[in-house]
């Protein structure tokens, strides 16, 4: 899938840049990101590889504990999957999730080190979230590593 991102990204100084770039997005690995944040591991079932979701109170299963290997999860494609994400991102790591059309902005909405600003656009709404929710994903991995 080729994905066109229009993003202004806010960085720890203050400024914004505006970037307009073109890439080639592997849903698969970026569902699996989706999924490591979400607490999902990898785990051998039957003899199948199966992406199994530690069992926490406050999540609501999702078609299920176990999703096969090839499937990754929905995010891509259901607000279902997605919105517990968006939720995780504004509850446990204090950035704002606005949505908006076709436009996503995830911005720093608590008093945490960790600034982060992006607003993405994409040709649906669905899309333009999971792309920020992505984006936010691999900024917060990143961050995580340099601590």
């Amino acid at each position: 899938m080729i994905i066109t991102r229009q993003a202004i990204i806010i960085t720890q100084n203050g400024n914004a840049i505006k970037t307009n770039k073109t890439e080639t997005m592997n849903t698969t690995e970026s569902n699996k990101l989706i999924a490591e944040f979400m607490g999902w591991k990898q785990v051998t079932s039957h003899g199948s590889l199966v992406w199994d979701r530690p069992k926490i109170d406050s999540q609501k299963p999702l078609f299920g504990e176990l999703v096969d290997k090839k499937e990754n999860g929905k995010y891509h494609s259901s607000w279902d999957w997605l919105m517990p994400v968006v939720e995780r991102i504004e509850a446990d790591y204090q950035h704002s999730v606005s949505i908006c059309w076709q436009h996503c902005i995830v911005s720093n909405a608590g008093y945490n080190k960790m600034e982060f600003g992006i607003e993405l656009a994409s040709s649906t709404k669905l899309d333009a979230t999971y792309n920020a929710v992505v984006e936010f994903i691999k900024w917060y991995n990143q961050q995580k590593n340099n601590l």
